[in-house]
């Protein structure tokens, strides 16, 4: 995988919607894609709230296809719901929309035994398939599973190809990680998401402050102190092979009109992503300049 170029990069779901979490969405799929549209991106993010009919997805797929716009990564699944109607309508939408993956977890602030996410893991990961469809399991700071070596074992244990690990950068800075990636195995990664970090902040309490803070006071990515572009070229560098998302939850972006909040993400990014790195890979040491 190189330096990936502005355009590759999809604007999530959460990004764009315009609502907190447990309201409605503010922005339809179109109204998102548009705005993304015009500030230069082409992907874009989609959720099952975005579902009313089968006839609308399918109008919704071939308006994106016609616009020269995608909807690339779905959200969210929660493991602990075990909503298989849920799963079945984000599934099938991933399938119309040939989207890259799903996004899945474990948020519950509640403990599952280990043995029973493996399996819960695995049995979603082959409803997925029979879907043609990607799971990506994302470590959750103010989740009781927070660190991504042990979402690794889990995945790993659960032994589907199409499951593998989410990279969120706010999840991982808040989760006592700098932009060394020792420990993590990039192979495994089924997704990436953007976003900078106050991580020399004092850490908010667990659980409620930290999920205030994923939920309100996520930084565009090239804002905050957690080195986000670092960590891009570390990851890269030691064998990252995925598709990136840009996942910027805050009260400062829902209050600005749509297409503000899409230029102004667009444009965060076109700083973090404009000169590219010279990698030099020896074994899993990674030089850039």
């Amino acid at each position: 995988m190189e330096w990936p170029p502005l355009r590759d990069i999809t604007l999530s779901y959460h990004t764009l919607s315009g609502n907190k979490h447990g309201e409605p969405t503010k922005y339809t799929l179109r109204e998102r894609a548009l705005a993304a549209k015009h500030a230069g991106m082409r992907y874009v993010g989609f959720c099952t709230a975005d579902y009313s009919c089968e006839r609308q997805l399918r109008d919704d797929a071939a308006w994106l296809d016609g616009e020269g716009m995608k909807a690339t990564e779905g959200e969210w699944l929660e493991l602990s719901d075990r909503d298989i109607l849920n799963e079945t309508v984000a599934f099938h939408m991933g399938q119309t929309f040939g989207a890259d993956r799903i996004n899945m977890g474990f948020c519950a602030n509640a403990t599952v035994p280990r043995s029973e996410l493996v399996s819960r893991s695995r049995e979603m990961a082959q409803r997925a398939r029979d879907f043609g469809q990607v799971l990506a399991f994302e470590p959750v700071a103010f989740g009781p599973y927070s660190d991504v070596r042990n979402i690794q074992e889990i995945v790993r244990e659960a032994g589907e190809a199409n499951l593998g690990t989410l990279l969120d950068t706010w999840q991982l800075a808040r989760s006592c990680w700098t932009a060394d990636v020792t420990g993590v195995d990039m192979t495994m990664a089924k997704g990436i998401q953007l976003a900078g970090v106050n991580y020399r902040a004092p850490l908010p309490a667990y659980p409620d402050g930290l999920f205030r803070e994923a939920q309100c006071e996520r930084r565009l990515p090239d804002e905050g102190d957690f080195p986000v572009r670092d960590w891009l070229r570390n990851a890269i560098g030691a064998g990252v092979n995925t598709t990136i998302a840009c996942e910027v939850i805050s009260d400062e972006l829902r209050a600005m009109p749509l297409d503000d909040a899409a230029e102004a993400v667009a444009a965060s990014l076109g700083n973090l992503l404009a000169t590219a790195p010279v990698f030099v890979r020896q074994s899993s040491q990674v030089l850039a300049s």
